[in-house]
């Protein structure tokens, strides 16, 4: 109730005085614009002609590089909850023989099955080029069999 009195007097005896408070709560809706920037724009995926890269922290203070080449690749997952499948949007989670846990996770992209499998061409074409045999087809069932 004094809180109430205070804005009163302010604002009948001294003009303008009550604008002072739009800023305030004018900064909520920055913050909450400013975390969905950072979330969609803070990472970057690279899939290249040998590797995947991984460039995490654009938008923070750490900055994260991990770059993976399709011939060290282990595993390809694709991780989603049920918002995700609905959206589908998921993660693509790579690893390698060094470590238990995925190397790599490629957070929040759309339809990550697409990804998945185009890192499995990739590897198998890799893995084809390492032994001297011919080059895989393209419709080998990577494709079909992921999306299933």
């Amino acid at each position: 109730a004094l809180a109430v009195i205070l804005a009163v007097w302010l604002t009948a005896y001294t003009p303008g005085a009550f604008i002072g408070v739009i800023p305030v709560f004018s900064f909520i809706p920055l913050a909450v614009f400013a975390a969905i920037l950072h979330k969609r724009y803070n990472s970057k995926y690279v899939l290249s002609e040998k590797s995947v890269t991984s460039v995490t922290g654009l938008l923070g203070w750490r900055y994260l590089r991990i770059k993976i080449e399709y011939s060290m690749l282990k595993a390809v997952e694709v991780e989603k909850n049920l918002i995700h499948r609905v959206l589908n949007v998921g993660h693509v989670r790579l690893s390698t023989a060094m470590f238990d846990q995925p190397e790599l996770v490629m957070r929040r992209i759309l339809n990550p099955h697409f990804y998945a499998s185009v890192i499995k061409i990739k590897q198998k074409y890799e893995q084809a080029m390492d032994e001297g045999k011919p080059a895989p087809k393209l419709d080998d069932g990577v494709v079909a069999n992921e999306t299933t």
